[in-house]
């Protein structure tokens, strides 16, 4: 189940409306077979293009473990997300619910808001991460 997330992901998260981005680099490292270890580094920037330079870098280290799947719309049907609990170093220990899913090169982590009766997301953040060589 976790070795479709091995490697390093990246991506641009812009926010036209805020006019800032951040660059988002998740490395994922597999644990067991339903455990990860994930490093993520978001570079902050102030324009939505991911472009000037950084002005702020925020550092994570979280342990992921894959706890079933759900069904998440999406523009022109559904795909199936794995469920995950993350606990991160920036939170002491608390427990976050997540979404995951896969395509090819791409992969989508759910949003925020709204959550499901079990407090996973039920949607997926405009950011798409794209696999790297």
């Amino acid at each position: 189940v976790a070795d479709k997330y091995v490697g390093t992901w990246t991506g641009c998260d812009g926010n036209a409306a805020a006019g800032t981005s951040s660059f988002e680099t998740y490395s994922f490292t597999k644990t067991a077979v339903d455990k990860l270890s994930v490093v993520t580094v978001s570079k902050n920037f102030p324009n939505a293009s991911c472009t000037i330079p950084a002005s702020t870098t925020l550092d994570a280290s979280t342990t992921l473990t894959i706890a079933g799947t759900q069904v998440v719309a999406v523009a022109g049907g559904a795909v199936t997300a794995d469920k995950a609990i993350a606990v991160s170093s920036n939170l002491a220990g608390v427990e976050v619910k997540q979404i995951f899913y896969v395509n090819g090169s791409t992969m989508r982590v759910g949003n925020f808001a709204p959550k499901d009766a079990d407090g996973y997301p039920t949607t997926f953040a405009p950011l798409v991460l794209t696999k790297q060589p």
